[in-house]
């Protein structure tokens, strides 16, 4: 019989001969190279092909959990696969951030199943586990979060990742093409549809979701926070925060005011049963994404108690239960987020201290400032200011809304001032107007009622201060710092004056600062 022609009129054997020769010519380490790209873009291939729908009804699921996997290493398949990533995250954001119905995703579901069954590359599936949902192999599950390994690397990795590329104040875009190169790439379906991450987390109890939230919170807080706090995604974020903090407590939430938002299927629990699942480290596993919430990128010291707002009762019983689990590992910061959330819940609901863990009641009385924010000491208040400054995305004028994400900025970072190189402006216009008029001060003590915090009264203090600021990256190590350094008190005053007009401290602690209470001088012992 003669040999199979191909279209080009050659035979399967003479390609066969052609490759074996080609191979041959080459190196041993080039041998290895090349056999790991022909498995690795035939998959590559193939996933793309299934997501350009933009629904990934024609996805094998396997052989995108299989691409998923290779995308973790920075070894030759993901050096192979570089030139096709872009179109590959591009499409893998869509399909997680589509609206679907509960029929659709059970008509998804089956057409799945069957593209695993029918794959034609079969035989190179991983034999991995095919899902770190609770080991589960529903085709769904298998897909969404096979969806989220292909990103992974491209929201959180080192070098050009979105995490990277958005700290310290930074704008998203840069001039080196790396994807994302527009916001609109993590948008796809529009900003609203960034809750499809909370929906995702909640319906698989899933970290690895979780930790997209926590990017789009450090990056994009003032494009995104809105959401995530308006309804129904405020409900399910409470929920998934109650849920995680009540890991080994499988039981209806009695306490949940009305309806919860989801129903847990009997397998869809945290893995506790798993090698490094227990419930401490489930736990723990909020630490980044409640550290942010509190204390991230352009956070309001509100924003908390916006959205548990409803639902303080049962976030209460939560925060309770999870401190008890911390117990074995006491005085980490997650640990010290929940004893203070814990304080901060009790004076909310008009309990006494005996509804406290004693935990809690000991942080509560060597930590007073929770309750009272007067009493922090002038190093932490300074600190406080300084690195929410460096780590916003906002500009630092007056009136003006912008920040580095919006549509008009879409990701490129706004202008330093040219002399203290440390606050940021969308325009040389707002530079200006901050520089001479500054924001209006209208506070009780002072004795002109028209007098203003402008820029160039306060520039050569931050600019003597601000490569402290970038050499300490949070609040306490800051503070650390600053209780040896010296400050004329019309330094002092034009700082404070500054952060009490743009809010980010309270007035009453902002007096105590000033002098207007008794005070000691930051360089005091016990500051």
């Amino acid at each position: 019989m003669a040999d199979p022609q191909s279209s080009t009129g050659v035979s399967d054997t003479e390609i066969e001969a052609g490759l074996a020769a080609f191979v041959g010519a080459m190196s041993l380490g080039e041998q290895d190279i090349f056999r790991q790209m022909i498995p690795a873009q035939v998959t590559a291939y193939s996933v793309l092909e299934g997501l350009q729908d933009g629904h990934g009804a024609g996805c094998c699921p396997a052989c995108l959990s299989r691409l998923g996997h290779m995308l973790q290493d920075d070894g030759a398949e993901r050096i192979i696969l570089r030139d096709n990533l872009p179109d590959l995250w591009d499409a893998c954001m869509a399909a997680i951030a589509l609206p679907r119905s509960d029929a659709e995703f059970d008509a998804l579901r089956v057409r799945l199943r069957a593209n695993i069954t029918q794959c034609q590359n079969s035989g190179m599936h991983s034999r991995k586990k095919p899902s770190t949902l609770a080991g589960s192999s529903d085709p769904l599950d298998v897909f969404v979060d096979s969806l989220y390994w292909c990103l992974r690397p491209a929201f959180m990795g080192e070098g050009s990742s979105v995490l990277s590329r958005t700290r310290d104040g930074k704008g998203l875009r840069k001039s080196d093409g790396n994807w994302p190169t527009s916001i609109a790439q993590l948008l796809p379906h529009g900003d609203a549809r960034v809750v499809a991450h909370l929906e995702w987390a909640c319906k698989f109890i899933s970290f690895l979701p979780q930790h997209f939230l926590t990017v789009y919170l450090v990056g994009f807080r003032p494009r995104v926070f809105r959401h995530f706090a308006s309804h129904p995604a405020r409900a399910l974020f409470v929920w998934y925060l109650v849920r995680t903090l009540l890991v080994d407590l499988h039981s209806p939430l009695y306490d949940w005011p009305g309806e919860e938002p989801v129903k847990l299927p009997a397998h869809r629990t945290f893995p506790t049963e798993d090698p490094g699942k227990s419930p401490l480290v489930v736990v723990e596993g909020l630490n980044q994404l409640l550290t942010i919430f509190f204390m991230g990128p352009d956070a309001n010291s509100d924003d908390m108690s916006a959205l548990i707002q409803g639902y303080e009762l049962v976030f209460f019983r939560a925060v309770q239960h999870a401190i008890g689990i911390m117990s074995a590992r006491p005085n980490g910061r997650l640990d010290k987020i929940l004893r203070a959330l814990s304080v901060l819940l009790q004076r909310s609901l008009h309990l006494d201290d005996s509804a406290l863990d004693p935990r809690v009641l000991e942080f509560k009385e060597m930590h007073p400032y929770i309750l009272d924010t007067s009493k922090l000491g002038q190093s932490f208040f300074l600190a406080t200011v300084l690195v929410h400054d460096r780590l916003g995305h906002a500009c630092a004028a007056p009136v003006c809304e912008r920040f580095v994400q919006d549509d008009a900025a879409d990701g490129r970072s706004f202008l330093l001032c040219g002399r203290c190189r440390f606050v940021r402006y969308c325009s040389r216009e707002c530079q200006k107007r901050d520089w001479k008029e500054g924001y209006p001060l209208n506070f009780a003590w002072m004795v002109e009622r028209d007098e203003y915090a402008a820029h160039k009264t306060l520039c050569p203090t931050i600019a003597r201060i601000a490569p402290l600021v970038r050499k300490f990256d949070n609040v306490t190590a800051l503070a650390g710092v600053l209780r040896s350094t010296r400050f004329e008190k019309s330094e002092r005053r034009a700082l404070m004056d500054w952060a009490l007009a743009r809010g980010i401290i309270p007035a009453a602690a902002a007096a105590r600062f000033l002098g207007f209470v008794s005070v000691k001088f930051m360089h005091a012992k016990g500051h």
